[in-house]
């Protein structure tokens, strides 16, 4: 196992800021499930700036990229 952090920001690509807002429960929901798997030991706020920083416990730098690109 390998831990890797990761620096989220909340900025939406490909979509509309009103369609970010709305999927933003999802995403919420998600990372909590990865909390609940154990997956994520550490989820920090950015205090003063939007996002946060994760600490993953993952085998590969694939399961995470497939962690991070599963998202909603």
């Amino acid at each position: 196992m390998a831990l890797f952090a990761v620096l989220a920001t909340q900025s939406p690509t490909g979509i509309t800021a009103d369609a970010f807002r709305r999927r933003l429960p999802e995403g919420f929901a998600y990372v909590r499930e990865l909390v609940d798997k154990g997956v994520i030991l550490h989820n920090w706020i950015r205090v003063g700036a939007s996002g946060g920083l994760l600490i993953y416990e993952v085998d590969s730098h694939e399961e995470l990229n497939s962690l991070l690109y599963g998202n909603p």
